[in-house]
């Protein structure tokens, strides 16, 4: 009889998933990820502009060397974390602090 793909054991990322959660560290593992695609999400302007990006209990901190595209992100905060959220296929950030 011949036996299925997976039959005797998982796929390796999926065994990876469930021992990153066993450690706690699937959250961070997403949020690196999304923050390796913060180009992409923000767009070339601002991301070069980024000295400093990190996300602590929820919070995106971000250090910005223009004042310029530090307000204009100001005012779009919402529309930012619903971008980083929306990547990351579940809530990962709720507050933005710019410096």
């Amino acid at each position: 009889m011949k036996k299925g793909k997976y039959e005797d054991g998982i796929p390796l990322s999926e065994a990876l998933q469930h021992y990153f959660e066993a450690l706690g560290m699937d959250d961070k593992m997403v949020e690196t990820g999304v923050l390796s695609k913060w180009k992409e999400i923000i767009g070339d302007s601002v991301a070069v502009r980024t000295k400093e990006i990190y996300i602590k209990d929820k919070t995106l901190y971000l250090s910005i060397n223009s004042s310029v595209v530090r307000e204009e992100l100001a005012q779009k905060k919402s529309e930012i974390i619903n971008k980083l959220n929306a990547c990351a296929g579940r809530t990962i950030v709720n507050k933005i602090y710019l410096k």
